[in-house]
């Protein structure tokens, strides 16, 4: 990001100290350092949410993640919407999707260069677990459920291609058609 990343919004503290929109990261990273420094208490980060968003019977439960890395075994088989991007950390495969999912989505987070934003669609591919990222200007990153209910998805693997996503269509009516297929196989 440091190397080849461009300022996309800038606030108006940034502002005042020259930051602009399209401007280099590393340029807007060096006008900051001559920003007085905070001196207050920031707020406390806090964790994530997990929603239980369906669980019928004759389907797979649907679970709504703030983040990925808050799957637990448990989740195993289910339908999850992650509030986080579909990157690949360091760019390598990694375990942060271990468990065997019935169909996984994500936010593209603008995609990136190098398509890094939706770099693990393909990864899971290779574990037949349909996936998918939603355009980020059609739900905020981080928010699962607003993924869920308004994310118009960008990107789409083999897997999900197969079942019929595709790319312009409504995530909540892709995971509709995926429960309905389960229920007429008699899939949980």
């Amino acid at each position: 990001m440091l190397a080849h990343g461009r300022i996309s919004y800038v606030n108006a503290a940034a502002k005042a100290l020259g930051c602009l929109v399209g401007q280099s990261v590393r340029e807007c990273a060096e006008r900051m350092t001559r920003g007085k420094p905070i001196e207050q208490e920031l707020p406390a980060i806090s964790g994530g949410k997990r929603y239980l968003m369906r669980e019928g019977l004759g389907e797979p439960k649907v679970i709504c993640l703030d983040a990925a890395p808050m799957l637990e075994d448990s989740d195993s088989g289910a339908i999850v919407i992650t509030g986080s991007h579909a990157a690949l950390f360091r760019g390598q495969p990694d375990d942060v999707i271990r468990q065997q999912l019935h169909a996984v989505f994500f936010n593209d987070a603008g995609v990136g260069l190098d398509q890094a934003g939706i770099r693990r669609l393909p990864e899971l591919d290779k574990r037949a677990i349909p996936a998918g990222a939603v355009e980020a200007m059609s739900a905020p990153i981080g928010n699962a459920r607003a993924i869920y209910s308004d994310g118009i998805l960008s990107h789409v693997n083999a897997t999900a291609r197969g079942l019929g996503a595709a790319p312009g269509q409504a995530l909540a009516s892709f995971i509709d058609n995926l429960l309905a297929r389960a229920r007429s196989q008699g899939v949980q």
